[in-house]
């Protein structure tokens, strides 16, 4: 997943498509979303800017986004719950303008859960 992420984030094209997703996220007060909106987004984002058909199922971040089961915006961190194979589970985080980005155990994830929820 390492080198998926890196080529999106090289990539300036996928990579202003992905930011803009997730300022459509924050801009609709959403801070955890789930598989199915992630991609009902991808696939309006896609239709509503005229991407190729390609873009929208075979592009690097078509790939990444159908890996992505959960998505949970902080002020100062995106996170990406990916679930490659039945059975993994990866979980990346991001800096808000997606320039740094590490893989994180998941007790970090859950301690973000955590907070958006309100728990101590």
């Amino acid at each position: 997943m390492n080198q998926l992420i890196a080529t999106i984030l090289q990539n300036i094209e996928e990579k202003i498509v992905l930011q803009q997703l997730i300022d459509q996220f924050r801009r609709s007060k959403q801070r955890y979303i789930l598989k199915n909106e992630i991609l009902q987004a991808f696939a309006e984002y896609c239709q509503d800017n005229s991407k190729p058909a390609h873009f929208l199922h075979s592009s690097h971040l078509a790939h990444l986004l159908q890996y992505t089961h959960e998505l949970l915006l902080e002020d100062d961190r995106v996170w990406l719950v990916l679930r490659p194979w039945i059975g993994s589970q990866e979980i990346w985080a991001f800096d808000p303008t997606l320039n740094e980005y590490q893989a994180m155990p998941p007790k970090a994830m859950l301690e973000a859960r955590d907070r958006f929820v309100g728990r101590p």
